[in-house]
């Protein structure tokens, strides 16, 4: 029938989603085995990669404050084990998104710094610019 699977794929798409891989192990999606923090267990991954999506989520319903304590449990987990290390830049951005909205816009300028050099470099400014140029609003 048009829309749905072929019964031989349906076994390996109810592994990758809604915990019904059967006991069978399922790979973790790149997005959580590819950030620069390099955490050394499953769970530390595990734990940034769910606290992404829960700040996509928080973000959306307009609960900053929420955002902004997730991250920061997070920061303060030792069960973890991230020692201090720099967040991926993604939670990074999307905690920057929350103190913007409740008000903390230097908490925010900072957390997006790696995005303004970024951006300064790619439009030629480089040369160490703390801040990138302004846009002008389009008409």
């Amino acid at each position: 029938r048009p829309g749905k699977a072929p019964k031989s794929e349906a076994p390996a798409a109810a592994a990758g989603g809604g915990g019904e891989g059967g006991g069978r192990e399922v790979a973790a999606p790149a997005s959580a085995t590819t950030c620069a923090l390099e955490p050394a267990s499953a769970a530390a991954h595990c734990a940034l990669h769910l606290t992404n999506m829960l700040l996509e989520a928080l973000i959306e319903r307009g609960a900053y404050s929420d955002g902004i304590a997730r991250v920061q449990a997070l920061r303060q987990s030792e069960a973890l084990g991230l020692g201090g290390k720099e967040l991926p830049l993604d939670l990074r951005v999307r905690e920057g998104v929350c103190c913007a909205y409740t008000g903390q816009l230097e908490q925010a300028e900072r957390l997006w710094q790696p995005l303004l050099r970024s951006d300064a470099s790619a439009q030629g400014g480089g040369g160490g610019a703390e801040r990138a140029p302004r846009r002008a609003a389009a008409a």
